[in-house]
């Protein structure tokens, strides 16, 4: 708002100056003599103005403060080309678009698709979008960008498209068990594994073992000889470009299978306990969960679920008897089962005949007796 001025004789004269730099130096206007004054149409740049008044008198001129009348070029007339990836996964959080300079735009206003963050750059001519919340693709996402400035807003570009990929994903299943040298199918898993959107699936070991096909998504695991413990079996399901690989883990918990022997075949007396620990080669077991000795004899064991207890032949138990130990297996593991043979020798059997009765001096022929 313009004043009038105050002090001196109380007539003023008037001249206003212009600079086409703020502070000057300024240059009379010709005719710009009132107290006010309307910049002419047309103006091309940015120009300041001031306005000095004097009064008659020794009081020296003054001068106002200074006026900028702001000259903007136009609404800006380019068309902007954006450059940037056109496809993109939907975990993608930092995919960089640019777009061509527009003369006189101080704002760059982009369009991007519903969903879309733009995490940095908004109102410059080079953005980062978090597409993290943006569909799937069918249908694609179009991007658009236009300038503008105080005197309005540019042309828009033409749309620039975006391919939302799925990201893979990868669930190699449950964690299970099986048995040391028996192959585990992943398919019977408590929860199979399972992938999506992927371009190809591969299976890999910690151990020695192998799959049937390391490249479907349910093979059969075999372990390697000797092979026991917790062994993890990786699925990797790689993406649709540009998205990135899938890994999932599971662990096969492979118990070792029970071993047992029954000791070395023996013999003894019809009526006598055998004492299995007593063997040349006592009978031994491991890795079992429980331990069964049964016969084919009618004869009874001191306590049938030890390693080595006392077998007891029946009445007129005699020849070979088979005496056989089973170890059941823990986890998933089958039993395990060995064998011995106890021949149980018939005892001797031995007869005086009955009594007889001969003279003093004579001898008596046994084969005699009555008996």
């Amino acid at each position: 708002e313009l004043t009038g001025p105050s002090g001196g004789t109380g007539t003023y004269n008037y001249q206003w100056q212009s600079s086409t730099t703020s502070g000057g130096p300024y240059a009379d206007i010709g005719g710009a003599t009132a107290s006010t004054y309307d910049p002419p149409g047309g103006l091309l740049n940015t120009t300041y103005y001031v306005r000095e008044v004097s009064s008659t008198g020794v009081c020296p001129a003054v001068i106002t403060n200074e006026v900028t009348v702001i000259v903007n070029p136009g609404a800006p007339t380019d068309k902007p080309t954006i450059a940037g990836p056109s496809v993109v996964c939907e975990t993608e959080t930092a995919a960089n678009y640019t777009s061509t300079v527009v003369n006189n735009a101080t704002n760059y206003v982009w369009s991007v698709p519903a969903g879309a963050v733009i995490t940095a750059g908004s109102g410059t001519n080079s953005i980062t979008v978090d597409f993290t919340g943006v569909a799937v693709s069918p249908p694609d996402h179009t991007i658009t960008v236009y300038g503008e400035n105080g005197c309005g807003a540019g042309p828009v570009s033409d749309n620039y498209t975006v391919t939302v990929i799925a990201a893979a994903t990868s669930n190699a299943g449950s964690d299970e068990q099986t048995c040391e040298d028996v192959p585990f199918d992943l398919s019977a898993s408590s929860t199979p594994p399972s992938a999506t959107n992927y371009s190809g699936l591969t299976w890999t070991t910690s151990g020695t073992g192998t799959f049937s096909d390391a490249n479907i998504l349910q093979p059969v695991y075999t372990p390697g000889a000797g092979e026991t413990g917790i062994t993890t079996l990786t699925l990797t399901a790689s993406g649709n470009a540009p998205c990135a690989a899938a890994v999932d883990q599971m662990d096969l918990t492979i118990t070792p299978k029970p071993v047992v022997s029954a000791g070395t075949d023996e013999e003894t007396c019809e009526g006598v306990p055998f004492d299995l620990s007593t063997s040349t080669t006592p009978p031994s077991a491991s890795n079992y969960n429980t331990l069964t000795w049964t016969t084919s004899g009618t004869g009874t064991f001191s306590n049938a679920n030890i390693l080595q207890p006392v077998y007891t032949p029946g009445a007129g138990e005699t020849g070979p008897v088979t005496l056989r130990l089973t170890a059941s297996g823990n986890g998933t593991c089958a039993a395990a089962v060995d064998q011995m043979v106890l021949t149980v020798t018939p005892k001797p059997v031995a007869s005086a005949g009955s009594d007889e009765e001969t003279c003093e001096g004579v001898a008596f022929n046994l084969s005699g007796s009555t008996t």
